[in-house]
């Protein structure tokens, strides 16, 4: 049978995390191995004390085992279908979850049945123990799937998959992006013995057989494994571009500044279901902690949004980020609510970036990622070198001035960065340019869908700029904004496409040449971008977006195309 193997911190003890004294008093230890809302079975003085948690007590009962063994029956209930199909027997389903905790040679661990991992304090586990166990122990050449993680503003999840194993770099993931979150595979030989088909995350997947005393005695090989860098010198050297941060006084500094956004309810705040749910079925969540045990369903996932008018009702602040683990989002089935599937402590369901200096820092699942030096310095370079340089002109965004200018009542239309295009066309026609808007006049490309060669093109002197812009909505939008201009200076060097673009444009000085004479050392690609300043005077974007914009630089470099930033102020 499988289960999850999971590496607990030095510090956490196997034990429960409540407990009654003579007194009546309730003490709480936050070093248990067990999550906030779980008790024993019957324990109604504790049970209370966690409704006044505003959480909803996880029952559970210690197994009658010589091994330190919980468990949990899940209240059964009839299913909506039995009802719906008018079903005459009596029909009720449940689930049963079991952990067991084991010492072996000074470590701690805890095996998870079914789904227990809910029942585990999320600060109790060490982070990427499966992972970093299942690289080294792989066989390169057969990964069979990988799952990744991209950072930014809606938080993009791949599964990649090929029914027989192949290398790493056949998945064509962007190493440079990414964050590598699951892996499986075959095991390379040294390690059949041990098991044949790896899988890891922050848990390492065990096939359960044989005896306890042998599972025990695999565990300690599977360490064995863990400890081992094999994975830096291979397929897998980009894992380390962000590491985990292990320094508890730079971590405590981090947190307690995530503590300061999140009680200004910042915007640079990103909520999401962290990509450890299993599950592909609809969903939706409700939060527990903030109020009374009645808890709505929500069926939007903007988690964010609920959060902070939660926390805008009840005028909640956070203390520190174990505060955070009194909130818990709990996913439950879109059809069947009263169905849980999972539950996470609002802390594992955060990101945002951080910069110190010239250290770029980011929280991901509740684990901070330090993104490596070197990396981060070139990101830097690139970006602060293009914005030394970037173009500039006075045009400026504002929401209310261009609404009062173009929206038509009655068409109840808004759409403002069209309207700032056209803005931009007119101020370079007041100068004596050539230019045209061709925002959302798209064009179809075999291979392509809705392709547009830019926002605005404009000539003078003897260079065209083709204008990609866009509103600093976050990393996602930016890194659209990127990918566009990238795809388009691609397309530019088609005499076919070419040939598209000039059926667009009406004036025939700004035509693109259809023969051996186009260019591309004479064309600028501009990436516009509408932003505030921030503190410090300048225009900041977003770690991954600068991770994007150094890509993209760099590749539309290669065809020889000028390449150039270009802020506009939004007012």
């Amino acid at each position: 049978m499988k289960a999850s193997l999971y590496l607990l911190k030095s510090d956490i003890q196997i034990d429960l995390r409540y407990s009654l004294q003579k007194d009546g008093s309730i003490v709480e230890n936050d070093k248990s191995a067990f999550g906030r809302a779980v008790c024993l079975f019957g324990e109604t003085a504790i049970e209370n004390y966690i409704r006044n948690k505003k959480l909803e007590p996880k029952r559970i009962r210690k197994a009658t085992s010589k091994f330190d063994v919980y468990f949990r029956n899940v209240r059964q209930h009839a299913p909506e279908w039995a009802q719906f199909w008018d079903i005459s027997e009596s029909v009720f389903q449940r689930s049963a979850d079991c952990i067991v905790f084991l010492e072996i040679k000074k470590q701690k661990y805890a095996i998870c049945h079914g789904r227990s991992y809910g029942l585990l304090n999320a600060s109790a586990i060490t982070r990427n123990f499966g992972l970093i166990t299942a690289l080294n122990a792989i066989d390169p050449s057969a990964i069979i799937c990988a799952d990744t993680f991209t950072p930014s503003d809606i938080g993009i999840q791949k599964r990649i998959r090929t029914g027989r194993g192949t290398r790493i770099r056949n998945y064509e993931i962007n190493v440079f992006n990414s964050l590598l979150k699951t892996v499986s595979g075959r095991a390379k030989k040294e390690y059949k013995d041990i098991i044949t088909i790896i899988e890891g995350a922050d848990s390492f997947k065990l096939n359960v057989k044989d005896s306890p005393v042998s599972i025990q005695l695999i565990i300690e090989q599977i360490y064995a494994i863990y400890s081992l860098e094999d994975y830096k010198k291979g397929d897998f050297g980009w894992v380390d571009n962000f590491a985990i941060i292990k320094d508890q006084a730079r971590i405590a500094d981090l947190d307690n500044r995530l503590v300061s956004l999140l009680n200004a309810q910042d915007a640079s705040v990103i909520f999401a279901i962290p990509n450890s749910l299993d599950y592909s079925g609809t969903f939706n969540f409700k939060i527990e902690g903030f109020k009374k045990r009645k808890h709505s369903i929500h069926q939007t996932m903007n988690v964010k949004k609920i959060v902070y008018e939660e926390m805008t009702i009840h005028g909640y602040q956070f203390s520190d980020t174990k505060s955070l683990d009194n909130i818990e989002i709990t996913i439950v089935d879109y059809d069947d609510p009263k169905r849980e599937i999972d539950s996470f402590p609002l802390h594992s369901c955060i990101y945002t970036e951080i910069k110190d200096k010239d250290q770029w820092y980011f929280i991901e699942s509740g684990i901070w990622y330090k993104v490596k030096p070197q990396f981060s310095k070139e990101l830097e370079a690139t970006y602060e070198d293009a914005r030394r340089t970037a173009l500039s002109y006075p045009v400026t965004y504002s929401k209310t001035t261009l609404k009062k200018k173009y929206n038509n009542p009655k068409a109840n239309k808004d759409r403002f960065e069209n309207w700032f295009n056209q803005e931009l066309v007119n101020y370079f026609l007041s100068q004596g340019h050539r230019a045209q808007c061709l925002d959302a006049d798209n064009i179809q490309m075999s291979g392509y869908d809705k392709i547009e060669v830019c926002d605005v093109i404009c000539s003078h002197g003897n260079r065209r700029y083709y204008f990609h812009n866009k509103y600093n909505y976050g990393s996602s939008a930016l890194s659209h904004l990127f990918s566009q201009g990238n795809v388009a200076s691609e397309l530019l060097m088609s005499l076919e496409f070419r040939k598209k673009v000039n059926l667009k444009i009406g004036d025939a000085q700004l035509k693109l040449e259809e023969d051996g004479a186009f260019d591309s050392r004479r064309e600028t690609i501009v990436f516009g971008i509408i932003s505030q300043k921030d503190a410090t005077g300048s225009y900041s974007i977003p770690l991954f977006s600068k991770i994007n914009f150094r890509m993209f630089y760099n590749n539309i470099k290669t065809k020889n195309y000028e390449v150039k930033l270009c802020f506009f102020d939004e007012i």
